[in-house]
C-alpha cells in the first residue's frame, strides 16, 4: 500500500518534478535534428541566399496559426467547464430558468449570428482610397475576423442542436444535465464572438480612426521574400496623392515617434549583422547564459516541486535533476557549430542588428524575437516598414518618367519630417539613404539626399558599413544591389568631393 500511495505521489511530480530531464532530450533531438540536416558548418552569406530560393508567392501579412488558435480555444474550453459547473451548483434555480426559455435563448442566437453574418458580407466588398499594399481581408485577417465568424456559426449550430435535444425542457439525468451545460457554454461563446465581429465591422465600416492602417507595420516583412504576391495591392492608377499620403504620414509619424524615445536618441551606430561570424563567441556567450539560467531555474522549480509533494522520499529525483542540469550545461560548452546554432535559435537568432549606444552600450535585437518587442524592436520594424512602402511603390508598380513627380514629392516630404527633428544622426537619417537608394535604381537622383549626406559630421566609413548591412538585408545578399549601392555612395559623396 506503501508503495502505491509513494507511485501515486510520483506520478503527481513525473513531468515538472524531473523537468530538467525533458528539457535534456528535447535539447538533444533538436542538436541530432539539426546535425542531420546538414548544418553543422554554418556559412552566414549562404544562410542569408537560402532565403532567396522560395519560388512560392507569398503574402506580406501574418497569416493566423490556426494550430496555436484551436489549442488556446481548446484550453479556453477547459477552463469554463469547471467555472459554469460551479455555477449551476450554486444557482440551481437558474437552471429551472433558463431551461424554461430555452426557446428564446435559441432564437436570440440564431438572430444575432444572422446579423454578424449578413453584415460580415457587406464588410467583405468595403474598401477605402487608402487601401493601397493591402486589402479589406489583410485587414480582417489582423483582427482574426474569419476564425471568430466560423466560432459564431458553428456555436449557433450546436445551441439549435441542443436546444432541440432538450426540447422536452426538463433536465432527469446527469446526460441531460452534460447537454444543457454544453448548450450554457456555447451560448456564451456564440454572445461573445458575434458581439467581437459586430465591434469589428461597425469600427472598421463607420469610424474615421483609421484603425486599419495598423497593418502596415508588418510591410517590413515583405524583405524576407523572394517572391511577393502582389494580389492585394491596387493598381498604380488608384494610387492617388491623397491615398499615398494618408499611408506615408502614418508610417513616418510611427517612426519618428520612435526615434524621439531616449534609447533610440542614443544610438550611434546600426548595423544588420550575424551572431555566426566575426562577434560569434560574443552572442553565443550571451544565448548560452540564457540557456544555463533557464536550466537552473527548472531544477530548483523541480525540486521545490518533489520536495513538497515527496518529502523525503525524493532523493532520487533530485538527484536525476541536479545530474541532467549538469548534462545540458555543459553540452553547452561543447566546440560543434550546430550545438551553437540551436542555442542562438533559441534565445537570440542568426540573424538581427547589432546597435551601439553612445555609453559603450551593445544590444542584438533578433530578426525574429521570441518576446515581447521592445523598444529597439519597434525602431526597426517601422524604420523597415517605411523603406518597404516605397520599395513597393518604386519596384512593383513600375512606375514610368512620368509617373516620377508624386513619388518625389513624398520622398521630399519625409526628408523634411525627419530635418524637422533635434538630436537627428546618420542613424535617425538612414531611412532617407535607403529609399534615395531604391531611387537611385530606378534612374532617378533626389539631390536632398547629397544634402543631407554632406551635412553629417560623421565617420564615412562607419556610415558605409551601416548603409551596406542594411543593403545587404534588404535585397538578401543580391550581388547587383551590392555593386549599385557602392556606385550610389559614391555618387553621395560627390557634392563633399566638389566644395573641397
Amino acid at each position: 500500500m506503501k508503495m502505491y500511495d509513494f507511485l501515486l505521489e510520483l506520478k503527481k511530480v513525473s513531468l515538472w518534478g524531473a523537468l530538467p530531464l525533458f528539457v535534456n532530450v528535447i535539447f538533444v533531438i533538436i542538436i541530432i535534428m539539426v546535425s542531420s540536416m546538414k548544418k553543422d558548418k554554418l556559412s552566414p552569406a549562404d544562410e542569408l541566399c537560402d532565403k532567396r530560393k522560395n519560388h512560392k508567392l507569398q503574402k506580406i501579412f501574418l497569416r493566423v496559426d490556426l494550430f496555436s488558435e484551436v489549442y488556446l480555444f481548446v484550453c479556453s474550453i477547459m477552463a469554463c467547464i469547471p467555472l459554469v459547473a460551479i455555477f449551476n451548483q450554486k444557482y440551481y434555480a437558474y437552471i429551472n430558468g433558463m431551461i424554461d426559455k430555452i426557446e428564446v435563448v435559441g432564437s436570440s442566437v440564431l438572430g444575432l449570428t444572422t446579423i454578424a453574418v449578413t453584415l460580415s458580407v457587406a464588410v467583405i466588398l468595403f474598401d477605402r482610397k487608402y487601401y493601397i499594399v493591402f486589402s479589406i481581408r489583410d485587414v480582417l485577417q489582423k483582427f482574426k475576423f474569419a476564425e471568430c465568424l466560423f466560432i459564431s456559426v458553428s456555436s449557433c449550430v450546436i445551441v439549435i442542436i441542443m436546444q432541440i435535444t432538450l426540447i422536452n425542457q426538463t433536465i432527469e439525468s446527469l446526460f441531460d444535465l452534460i447537454r444543457f451545460m454544453v448548450f450554457e457554454i456555447v451560448t456564451i461563446y456564440n454572445i461573445v464572438a458575434n458581439t467581437y465581429v459586430l465591434f469589428i465591422i461597425v469600427y472598421i465600416m463607420f469610424f474615421e480612426q483609421r484603425k486599419e492602417l495598423e497593418i502596415l507595420g508588418q510591410l517590413y516583412r515583405s524583405f524576407w521574400i523572394d517572391r511577393l504576391d502582389t494580389s492585394s495591392f491596387k493598381e498604380k492608377t488608384n494610387w492617388s496623392k491623397e491615398a499615398v499620403e494618408i499611408n506615408v504620414d502614418y508610417l513616418l509619424q510611427k517612426y519618428v515617434d520612435t526615434c524621439r524615445k531616449k534609447k533610440i536618441l542614443k544610438i550611434d551606430y546600426i548595423e544588420f549583422a550575424t551572431t555566426l561570424d566575426t562577434y560569434k563567441q560574443k552572442w553565443y556567450n550571451k544565448a548560452r547564459n540564457k540557456f544555463i539560467k533557464l536550466n537552473i531555474i527548472c531544477m530548483l522549480s523541480s525540486i521545490l516541486l518533489d520536495i513538497a509533494f515527496l518529502n523525503r522520499k525524493c532523493i532520487i529525483l533530485v538527484v536525476i535533476n541536479l545530474v541532467f542540469t549538469a548534462i545540458n550545461i555543459g553540452i553547452t560548452f561543447c566546440e560543434k557549430d550546430c550545438i551553437h546554432l540551436v542555442i542562438l535559435k533559441f534565445f537570440s537568432d542568426t540573424w538581427g542588428y547589432y546597435i551601439h549606444q553612445r555609453n559603450n552600450k551593445e544590444k542584438f535585437i533578433p530578426r525574429v524575437a521570441l518576446r515581447k518587442s521592445n523598444v529597439y524592436d519597434k525602431y526597426i520594424m517601422r524604420m523597415n516598414s517605411l523603406n518597404a512602402f516605397f520599395y513597393i511603390w518604386i519596384n512593383y508598380l513600375d512606375y514610368k518618367t512620368s509617373d516620377n513627380k508624386l513619388v518625389i514629392d513624398m520622398y521630399q516630404e519625409m526628408i523634411d519630417c525627419l530635418e524637422s527633428m533635434e538630436n537627428i544622426n546618420s542613424v535617425l537619417y538612414m531611412p532617407i539613404f535607403i529609399v534615395g537608394f531604391f531611387l537611385y535604381e530606378k534612374n532617378i537622383n533626389v539631390l536632398s539626399a547629397r544634402e543631407i549626406y554632406d551635412k553629417i559630421d560623421e565617420n564615412g566609413n562607419l556610415f558605409e558599413m551601416m548603409f551596406m548591412s542594411q543593403i545587404v538585408h534588404l535585397t538578401k545578399n543580391d550581388k547587383r544591389c551590392i555593386q549599385d549601392a557602392k556606385k550610389y555612395l559614391l555618387w553621395l559623396q560627390q557634392i563633399g568631393d566638389i566644395k573641397e
